[in-house]
């Protein structure tokens, strides 16, 4: 809940991240109470948290502080995706299958495009278009072996099945 906090509470934390000599700051794990209480793709932002986390990008800011994120960290889609049959089990899983299925995907650059083109009403620009944002993450954390390792049969039969179909459109006979 630290991305979320009243406005005082903003001014105070980044007047002291400044005063000791910090010069940027991680958003993180913040896309879950973005979207929790907004259905089942989970896309939408809430507007009430959403707005307090815009100003704390603006209180940043002010304070010469600049911000890196990430596009997925722990977000949970309760979506049935229909080539998995079933909703993700938790956010481990849900990042294997953004680079595996065309709907996880589609999940996460909807909420990637609402995210980034939401015009920031303490700053005046929209997070994508703000050069305080200084870098960002697309998925936290996706290593393929770590996402692999820790897969359920069915996840990890549909990695299997993209994989054997990659090796033979390249021709390769042996992985």
């Amino acid at each position: 809940t630290a991305n979320f906090l009243e406005k005082e509470a903003c001014r105070r934390l980044t007047d002291r991240l400044a005063a000791c000599g910090y010069n940027s700051v991680r958003i993180h794990h913040h896309d879950r109470m973005l979207t929790q209480k907004m259905g089942g793709r989970c896309v939408d932002l809430d507007p009430v948290e959403m707005d307090k986390l815009d100003y704390l990008f603006h209180c940043c800011k002010e304070r010469g502080l600049y911000l890196t994120t990430d596009l997925y960290v722990s977000r949970t889609p309760r979506e049935i995706f229909p080539e998995l049959g079933r909703p993700v089990n938790g956010f481990e899983e849900y990042k294997f299958l953004i680079h595996l299925l065309d709907d996880a995907r589609k999940n996460w650059e909807d909420f990637s495009r609402n995210f980034l083109e939401h015009g920031n009403p303490y700053t005046g620009l929209a997070w994508k278009d703000d050069p305080a944002l200084i870098t960002l993450s697309m998925v936290n954390e996706d290593a393929i072996f770590h996402c692999y390792k820790n897969g359920t049969p069915d996840i990890k039969r549909i990695y299997d099945a993209r994989f054997e179909a990659w090796l033979k459109q390249k021709e390769i006979r042996e992985a």
